[in-house]
């Protein structure tokens, strides 16, 4: 059942570190905004640009960057931020979308209402959000994110960002998405045509890849000859 503690705690963490709101102010979750790179990313969270995961190269850099609360790693480590990971998303080295998970058990008993409130805090005036449930999100609005099973407790938008909180099919796990808008639109242009291009070029890669399987074990027989060659009795 919930608490006014859990309830209480939720509405901090969300707002940890925000800045002072302004009308246009969503792009950002806590204090990492849209458009910084991995670099500075990375660092503010305990890694290093080298743990960004490349999901295409051209015809953009696309990059994934995980990061893991201690206490999710470790049931011994615990803490009452009930953020249990993040994912920062990158367009040639610019942050355009983040998607953090928080924790069932810090999130269990939680209404919309109780969301709402702690968005509010984050999020909220002096200009109103438009937070109302909506049903199930559209794919557009979560750029490469699959969410289809996700219903939408609140969202913000501005003429650069949206703001959108999540409930999973199961009403346990919640998820917040922080978009800019012009990034996830070149991202998306980029993904669709990276798939493009990977399709067209799948034969190509898949000659070479089994020329260079021929003459690897062409040239290992080369070297193994003499050596068995000298041994072989009929």
């Amino acid at each position: 059942m919930i608490t006014t503690r859990t309830c209480t705690l939720l509405i901090a963490v969300l707002s940890l570190h925000a800045p002072p709101l302004h009308a246009q102010d969503l792009d950002h979750h806590r204090d990492t905004r849209l458009g910084g790179n991995v670099l500075a990313v990375a660092g503010a969270h305990g890694l290093s640009s080298g743990d960004a995961k490349t999901v295409h190269e051209r015809p953009a850099l696309i990059q994934n960057l995980e990061w893991r609360s201690r206490s999710f790693l470790s049931a011994s480590m615990a803490t009452d931020d009930p953020v249990t990971g993040i994912t920062f998303s990158f367009y040639n080295d610019q942050l355009f979308r983040i998607v953090a998970n928080y924790d069932r058990q810090r999130t269990e008993g939680l209404t919309d209402s109780d969301l709402i409130e702690a968005m509010n805090t984050a999020y909220g005036p002096p200009q109103p959000l438009a937070m109302a449930r909506t049903g199930k999100i559209a794919p557009q609005t979560t750029g490469n994110w699959r969410a289809d099973e996700d219903q939408v407790i609140a969202r913000g938008e501005d003429a650069e960002s949206t703001v959108t909180l999540l409930r999973a099919r199961d009403a346990a796990a919640v998820r917040l998405i922080v978009l800019s808008k012009r990034l996830t639109d070149l991202a998306r242009s980029a993904d669709v045509e990276a798939t493009r291009l990977d399709r067209m070029e799948a034969p190509g890669r898949e000659a070479a890849r089994r020329l260079k399987e021929a003459d690897e074990t062409r040239v290992a027989a080369e070297k193994a000859r003499p050596a068995n060659k000298a041994i072989f009795k009929p």
